[in-house]
């Protein structure tokens, strides 16, 4: 069965330095990074002409044009050895030149047997194939190879290469095509009218009944099928269908294809068909060569969320400090669609958490009106707690210019409030081509939206960055598709001036070549193939790019993205003072009846946890929450004390039942109403 490869596919091998003595049988992966030519190869091979059986007279050998160029052929060569060989190999030269979409056919050897001569070959040579194992190289030079030079099936030489047969010691891929045989031969695989090309001679190439195509042939198309004739598709899902055009050796192999109703689904060049909408669509495919069609009639059925949930093995943040700022990196929820489960790590809204409330708290997970959840912690152990330091406004904290797409930007507010970040954008000023100045109108504008918590950073990546960049990334953005020489600002008020008011690079300067460069502050920066972050005492945007405001780090550094300080305390004592009364009074000191042991311990802890600042103001703030919650702590120290072995003993006099009374009284009301109380008490008593 014969096969063409698709237009444009590029033959690739990997180079590499072998060792001397290494043999061809230690080259089995061999791939030609220098290749001459992307488009011809070995389309068809056949080693059984004239034997036992066959029905060709002579061996042959034949190419493939895969674009529609002519290519010339003086001075190539096709080279055979045996399967194991390791001497020099037969060569047999080429003349003349391949059409575009054209076939070459090269005549060997004859045997005594078969009936039926080629059809008239471009090159007659006298290489005597096997029948059973094919190793068979296109190059561009008529030099012989050698089985002791193992570089030269590496080399810019080595256009194409097959292997087939178990037997031999060579072969593009990861194995040797199947075996031909007296009545077969190795041809290259149809898929959808293009050969199958993809460096892999085990899966690129068949085995069947030899079809010796000359330049002379042409072979017309009688038909067109598909693997399929319905399809069922839920919206988002594709499947490629797979078009076998008949006969398998005709000539022109290009097809077409087309949907009746794209909006419902579409089709592509390689008959990949991607559901858009609920509807029925038909999708054609049409020959080149007569006009031939076949047809599948394709279903699509909307797609439906079911329900989401957390990834099992998900990694997020569950304990917190008082007041640090809420993230929920690592996290990975699952939606399960009617087409399949998603997997996402952005996208999705969590609601429910407040740092600044002691205790476990639930952080709710909603996206397209499903929702889950999960519990956190928020504790005074380890919290920063101190004088709060703000910034002026937002700025841009980090930059990230690694390799490949690698690249993101982080934004960071730091002043003191939740910002709305839609009066904010982040543009991208590409590198100037001519003139070599840099336009003020940006070449890719992201306008920021949600709100932007204090403390907290917005992260714009490239959506092709790692993974370590994009799970700490809230969007993707072409804004970050960006080159050390091109220049990122971010603005405000942009309704009205759209100010810059921070700024990578130097818009009033001509192209800088590569990259800005400057001496950072801890050592040389530059803005190309480096992260660069700003330091915790700037406390203000710039809209005059200044070195000495930045950490320069290393290329691909990404441990310092998804976080920003400027050395701020995320707490002030009043404020874990105020959090810990909260705690004591409406929150799981609220909730002590039957548990005041275990109430007890976990307040005390949370007490030893903070600041001696903090503690006094607990202790001494004459605010109504402070003193309800110091009269109930010292209700739980009582009511423990008197619970637990060795504790005092309850009498029964009524002083004591006046005490605990009003013990009780302290705890549930508050000393702020115990006055009120007394003096009721004494006009009852005297009345």
């Amino acid at each position: 069965m014969k096969s063409i490869k698709k237009l444009g596919t590029v033959l690739v091998a990997a180079t590499m330095t072998l060792g001397i003595g290494m043999t061809i049988s230690q080259i089995s992966k061999a791939k030609n990074v220098n290749a001459v030519s992307s488009s011809v190869v070995i389309s068809e091979a056949y080693g059984g002409g004239g034997n036992s059986g066959a029905t060709y007279k002579n061996d042959f050998i034949e190419l493939y044009n895969l674009s529609t160029s002519s290519v010339d052929l003086t001075g190539w060569a096709v080279q055979y050895t045996s399967a194991t060989g390791t001497g020099t190999w037969s060569v047999t030269s080429l003349t003349g030149s391949i059409a575009g979409k054209g076939y070459y056919l090269i005549q060997e050897a004859a045997g005594t047997g078969g009936t039926v001569s080629l059809p008239t070959p471009e090159v007659i040579g006298t290489i005597a194939m096997s029948g059973t194992a094919i190793k068979v190289a296109l190059t561009n030079t008529t030099t012989a190879l050698t089985g002791s030079q193992a570089t030269e099936l590496r080399s810019a030489a080595v256009i194409d290469f097959l292997g087939a047969g178990s037997t031999v010691n060579a072969y593009e891929g990861t194995g040797p095509a199947p075996a031909p045989s007296n009545t077969t031969s190795a041809a290259r695989k149809v898929a959808s009218g293009v050969m199958q090309e993809t460096d892999e001679n085990a899966s690129d190439f068949a085995s069947g009944a030899p079809t010796p195509t000359n330049s002379q042939t042409s072979v017309a198309v009688t038909g067109v099928s598909l693997n399929k004739s319905t399809l069922s598709l839920i919206a988002t899902q594709s499947e490629v269908l797979l078009a076998t055009i008949a006969p398998s050796n005709a000539t022109d192999q290009l097809v077409s294809w087309s949907s009746s109703a794209p909006s419902v689904a579409s089709v592509d060049a390689n008959g990949l068909v991607v559901a858009v909408s609920s509807g029925e669509t038909i999708i054609t495919v049409t020959t080149h060569d007569g006009g031939k069609t076949a047809t599948c009639a394709v279903t699509v059925s909307t797609r439906v969320l079911n329900s989401i949930s957390i990834k099992e093995g998900s990694t997020q943040k569950t304990s917190f400090t008082l007041g640090e700022v809420f993230n929920h990196y690592g996290l990975v929820i699952t939606a399960n669609y009617n087409s399949g489960p998603v997997d996402m790590i952005r996208g999705f809204a969590l609601t429910g958490v407040d740092t600044l409330i002691l205790g476990s708290q639930t952080a709710t997970i909603s996206y397209e009106g499903q929702s889950t959840a999960y519990d956190i912690d928020v504790t005074n152990q380890g919290a920063s707690v101190g004088t709060k330091i703000t910034s002026t406004d937002l700025y841009i904290s980090e930059y990230i210019e690694g390799s490949s797409n690698n690249k993101s930007i982080e934004i960071f507010n730091g002043t003191g409030a939740a910002v709305d970040l839609s009066d904010y954008a982040l543009n991208l000023h590409s590198q100037p081509t001519s003139p070599a100045v840099y336009s003020t109108t940006p070449s890719q504008t992201l306008v920021l939206s949600g709100i932007l918590a204090n403390g907290d950073v917005y992260v714009v990546s490239n959506s092709s960055a790692n993974t370590d960049i994009l799970r700490v990334t809230d969007v993707t953005s072409g804004v970050a598709n960006f080159n050390g020489d091109d220049v990122v600002t971010l603005t405000k008020n942009i309704e009205e001036v759209n100010t810059i008011i921070d700024i990578i690079g130097d818009l009033t300067a001509t192209d800088p070549g590569t990259s800005w460069t400057g001496d950072a502050a801890n050592g040389p920066g530059s803005t190309a193939e480096m992260t660069i972050a700003r330091i915790p005492s700037n406390l203000s945007p710039n809209a005059a790019f200044t070195w000495s405001e930045w950490n320069a780090y290393a290329q691909d550094t990404v441990s310092y993205l998804g976080t920003h300080s400027i050395g701020s305390a995320d707490v002030t004592s009043l404020q874990q003072a105020t959090a810990f009364a909260n705690y004591v009074w409406t929150g799981i000191g609220n909730n002590a009846i039957g548990n005041c042991v275990a109430v007890k311990t976990e307040l005390d802890l949370e007490y030893g946890y903070m600041a001696s600042d903090a503690k006094t103001e607990f202790n001494t703030n004459p605010d109504t929450l402070f003193v309800n919650a110091r009269a109930r702590m010292a209700y739980l120290t009582a009511w423990v004390g008197a619970s637990q072995p060795g504790g005092f003993l309850l009498d029964t006099s009524e002083s004591s039942k006046s005490a605990l009374i009003m013990s009780i009284v302290i705890g549930i009301l508050g000393l702020t109403t115990i006055t009120g109380f007394y003096f009721l008490k004494k006009k009852s008593e005297n009345a």
